[in-house]
């Protein structure tokens, strides 16, 4: 639609631009569709950028769960040699 507008000589950098130059009677019935228009198009760009979050987030706990599962819940050392890391809580006295 906007190439054929810039053949016909209208100004074709965007719809809003080309209802500009339309007569006032055609603009004023197609301004609020474009509006209209431009409202759901940033909805569904916070959608999809909403969605995209919740599945990256979701992947990266699947990751984690994997992780889990596959070493049982124990963690190697970072340094040393042993074969996994004997967690214990720094809050609790582990002698009560």
């Amino acid at each position: 639609m906007l190439d054929r507008a810039g053949n016909d000589g209208a100004p074709p950098d965007s719809i809003r631009m080309l209802a500009s130059s339309l007569p006032t009677q055609h603009r004023l019935r197609i301004v609020p569709s474009i509006d209209a228009a431009e409202h759901r198009t940033r909805l569904l760009q916070q959608e999809c950028l909403t969605n995209w979050v919740v599945v990256q987030r979701t992947l990266l706990h699947l990751s984690q769960m994997l992780e889990i599962i596959a070493t049982g819940g124990r963690q190697r050392p970072t340094y040393g040699t042993g074969d996994c890391v004997q967690a214990h809580g720094v809050l609790v006295d582990h002698a009560v």
